[in-house]
Order: C-alpha cells, then sequence, then structure tokens
C-alpha cells in the first residue's frame, strides 16, 4: 500500500471516529440520554464527563468539527498527493497535523490529569493524529 493510500485510510479511520464522537456528543452532552453503560467506544461515566467539558469544544465549536474537517483532508490523500498540487497539499497536511497533534496534547493533558476520565474514542482518534504525522514523515 503506497503512503498516500495509508493516509487515506487513516482519514477514512479518523474521520469514522470524529462521526462516532459527534453521534456521542449529541446523544449525551446535549440530549441527557444517559440510559447506556454499553455504547460503543465508551459509557456515560467517561465520554459524557469528557463531553461535557469547555475542553470539548475549540472557539465555542465542538472538538469533532475541526477533526471531521482534518480527517477529510488525509482522506483526499490518494487524490492529491499525486497530483500537481502535491507539495502544497503536503505542506497544508503536515501544518494541520502539527496542530492538530499540539491540540490533541493539550485534550489528553486535560483529560487525564484534570478530569481523570478516559474516553476511547478520543484516544483512538489521538493516535490516527500520531500515525498519520509518522506517514507524513516517511513519504518525504
Amino acid at each position: 500500500m503506497t503512503l498516500p493510500m495509508l493516509l487515506g485510510t487513516l482519514g477514512f479511520v479518523g474521520s469514522s471516529l470524529a462521526a462516532l464522537f459527534g453521534l456521542k456528543y449529541y446523544r449525551f452532552a446535549v440530549n441527557d440520554d444517559f440510559r447506556s453503560n454499553s455504547d460503543i467506544g465508551c459509557s456515560p461515566r467517561s465520554c459524557a464527563a469528557v463531553l461535557r467539558e469547555n475542553d470539548a469544544h475549540l472557539a465555542g465549536i465542538p472538538n469533532f468539527y475541526p477533526g471531521l474537517v482534518y480527517y477529510l483532508s488525509l482522506l483526499l490523500a490518494p487524490v492529491l498527493l499525486p497530483s500537481a498540487v502535491s507539495y502544497m497539499y503536503y505542506i497544508a497536511l503536515v501544518f494541520l497535523t502539527l496542530v492538530a497533534l499540539g491540540v490533541g496534547a493539550y485534550l489528553i493533558y486535560s483529560m487525564i490529569f484534570k478530569l481523570k476520565r478516559y474516553c476511547t474514542i478520543c484516544l483512538a482518534a489521538h493516535a490516527v493524529t500520531v500515525c498519520a504525522l509518522i506517514v507524513l514523515i516517511l513519504d518525504r
């Protein structure tokens, strides 16, 4: 599998995680639906606590929206990296990935040290971002 295809695969996985996080956000944080303790990827005691925090929003926007945009940009890698705009797209991906890593590092810190709760979906999405950086480094 080529490196652009790996980025596309990571983009698909990340987009799926961001969409799942969005569903959880609207279920737990907006609708106060705490009935199920066995939801995929998290429980009300972990995800709901994380989702209700101020840190779950970036400039008032739920974190999954910018995450979804970032992961969709990775999803386009197999199409755009081999094209004529590949260098600018590559630079933009590296920049977005570094920003995502910085924000992700703060969010992980907040989860571990402030909330003392863990959101499996969040940790998986941050792992996808780390993998994307590794693939981007290997690509050049």
